[in-house]
C-alpha cells in the first residue's frame, strides 16, 4: 500500500509539473515574434498594449534555478487570465479614459401636444482620451410615446440653447432595437475638453409629468463601447396648465 501511495503521490506531482510546463511554454510562445508552437491565433490578433509591453513586466513565471525548474506553485490560471485580457483588447474596441457627463436636460414648451425642442447638453473632459463620435437618447417607459422628427435635430457647441455655432451631423436614425428613441452621430467628433448640446425636434405627450431619456455616449472607432451617461428628465405639464 506504501509503495501504491508513493506512485500515486508521483504522477500527482508529474502531472502538477507536466501542466505548468506547458503553461510556460504556451506563456513563452506568446512573447516570441515567431512562436515555435502553432497556436489557435497569432500576435496580431492580440492588444498592441500586450504586444509592446515589456517580458519583464508580464512576470509570467519565477525560475529559481535549474534545480527547482518550475515552481509548483504557479498554475496555468495566470496565463488564462493574461490571455482573457488580450482576446478582449483585441476586438479593437475603444473606451472613453474619463466619462462624458450629462449635465442638462430641458424643453422649449411644457405645454401638452404642441411641438417643442428638448435639449441634452453633454461635457466631455479634457482628459476623456477620446472624442464623442455619437449619442443615443432612448425614451424611458411611460404612458405615452413621445413624437420625434429625426429630420429636424440639431447640435451645436456650448451650454445655450440655441447657438450659431451648429455641428454637422453625419446622421440621425431611429433606434429600431428600442421602441423610442434616436442616434445622432457627428460629422466631425467632439474633442475632448468640449461641450455640446443635442436639441430634438419632438411633439409633445397629450399628458404631462416626468419624461425619462437614457443617454449613451460613444467615443470614435470602429467597435466603441457606448457608455451609458445616466438619465435626463423632461417635466412637462398636465392639460389645463397644471403640473
Amino acid at each position: 500500500m506504501k509503495n501504491i501511495s508513493k506512485t500515486y503521490t508521483k504522477l500527482g506531482s508529474a502531472h502538477t509539473y507536466l501542466l505548468d510546463a506547458g503553461a510556460l511554454i504556451l506563456g513563452i510562445s506568446l512573447l516570441i515574434p515567431n512562436p515555435p508552437l502553432k497556436l489557435p491565433f497569432s500576435l496580431g490578433n492580440l492588444s498592441p498594449r500586450l504586444q509592446s509591453r515589456p517580458v519583464s513586466r508580464l512576470s509570467l513565471v519565477k525560475v529559481s534555478s535549474v534545480k527547482d525548474g518550475i515552481q509548483p506553485g504557479f498554475r496555468s490560471s495566470t496565463l488564462f487570465s493574461l490571455l482573457a485580457s488580450a482576446f478582449e483588447d483585441g476586438n479593437e474596441k475603444t473606451f472613453f479614459e474619463r466619462s462624458p457627463r450629462l449635465i442638462r436636460s430641458a424643453t422649449s414648451f411644457r405645454s401638452p401636444w404642441i411641438r417643442a425642442n428638448y435639449y441634452f447638453t453633454i461635457e466631455v473632459p479634457s482628459d476623456a482620451g477620446k472624442p464623442l463620435k455619437a449619442v443615443t437618447i432612448i425614451q424611458q417607459t411611460n404612458l405615452e410615446q413621445i413624437v420625434f422628427f429625426p429630420s429636424q435635430t440639431r447640435a451645436f457647441f456650448g451650454d445655450s440653447f440655441d447657438s450659431d455655432d451648429s455641428i454637422p451631423l453625419a446622421s440621425v436614425n431611429r433606434e429600431t432595437s428600442e421602441k423610442n428613441g434616436l442616434k445622432v452621430v457627428f460629422e466631425q467628433p467632439v474633442e475632448p475638453g468640449l461641450t455640446v448640446t443635442i436639441s430634438l425636434r419632438v411633439r409633445n405627450p397629450r399628458y404631462g409629468g416626468i419624461y425619462q431619456f437614457g443617454v449613451t455616449a460613444f467615443p470614435v472607432g470602429a467597435q466603441s463601447q457606448g457608455l451609458y451617461l445616466g438619465i435626463g428628465r423632461i417635466h412637462l405639464s398636465q392639460p389645463g396648465g397644471r403640473g
